[in-house]
């Protein structure tokens, strides 16, 4: 069986994300006297991502590879595999689902793939979403 360096891998990984939220933020502008712009913070957040994402590289090339090596069992990866892989169907859905639609599926299933009950994982999806909705559109008129 082969054995992976996941702190390498996932280091990669979130360089390659980071990288991409930090060129996507850059297409809009990032402020201008003094006042951030709507570029600002998804091109900070991408940018820390991406560093984080380097060190975890440099951090998995720095210890013996038996000491940070998993099998694809381990659970915890196959959980990691599983919300990312929804993350990856959110994002997709995005032009086409409405916020208030996609947002407390995700939840739902993300807190599923971590083993919470039925029950307590609809109520969490269903009143973060409402949250996160009632404080963007509600208070800041920020269409979701």
């Amino acid at each position: 069986m082969k054995l992976i360096n996941w702190d390498s891998l996932s280091g990669v990984a979130f360089v390659i994300l980071g990288a991409s939220i930090f060129s996507a933020g850059r297409a809009f502008p990032v402020g201008s006297g003094g006042v951030p712009g709507p570029g600002f913070f998804p091109a900070l957040v991408g940018g820390l991502l991406a560093l984080l994402g380097i060190a975890l590289v440099g951090q998995g090339l720095k210890h013996a590879p038996s000491y940070w090596e998993k099998r694809w069992t381990d659970p915890a990866i196959v959980k990691i595999s599983a919300i990312l892989a929804l993350l990856a169907v959110y994002l997709w859905l995005w032009e086409t689902v409405e916020f208030v639609a996609r947002t407390p599926l995700l939840l739902l299933a993300a807190y599923r793939v971590l083993g919470e009950p039925w029950l307590r994982s609809t109520l969490l999806a269903v009143t973060i979403t409402a949250l996160l909705y009632g404080t963007f559109h509600g208070l800041f008129d920020v269409r979701l």
